[in-house]
């Protein structure tokens, strides 16, 4: 019996495949695979699918690093806050032209608004929505 030794595989770095995925689509993950490696665009996502921490979103079109609970978050998760890069420049209010008081003034506004149609009850785990109120104002009521 003989044993056969496998071939070496070739380094892929998976974070910066997902980042040209989500950031330009699939034929700027097809060109980057083709310029940075020697294996096919299929032998990539395989792999991605398999050895990595990201699945495909196929209703949003992108990769998201794997839920580890169990449980699917619209939030960002820790190791994806962590792994994501610094902005080149930081944002001040001076280069935006925002004023503090003025957004927060805004925030309260809208969170009063919607209070009225919708109360939390963290002590029974519930949320309740007065969707004839809400639909009578013109808001759309989806369920997710």
């Amino acid at each position: 019996m003989s044993i056969e030794k496998k071939k070496d595989r070739e380094v892929i770095d998976f974070k910066a495949f997902v980042d040209v995925f989500n950031a330009y689509g699939k034929d700027a993950a097809l060109k980057h695979v083709a310029e940075r490696y020697s294996v096919q665009y299929n032998t990539v996502v395989k792999r991605l699918r398999v050895e990595s921490e990201y699945h495909f979103d196929q209703s949003r079109d992108r990769y998201y690093l794997k839920d580890r609970t169990g449980n699917t978050a619209d939030f960002m998760t820790i190791e994806e806050l962590s792994r994501t890069e610094a902005p080149i420049r930081p944002v001040t209010q001076e280069a935006v032209g925002i004023d503090n008081d003025a957004v927060l003034n805004l925030i309260v506004d809208r969170f009063f608004e919607l209070n009225r149609f919708i109360n939390f009850s963290n002590r029974e785990q519930k949320i309740i929505i007065n969707q004839t109120s809400a639909k009578a104002e013109g808001y759309n009521i989806e369920y997710v």
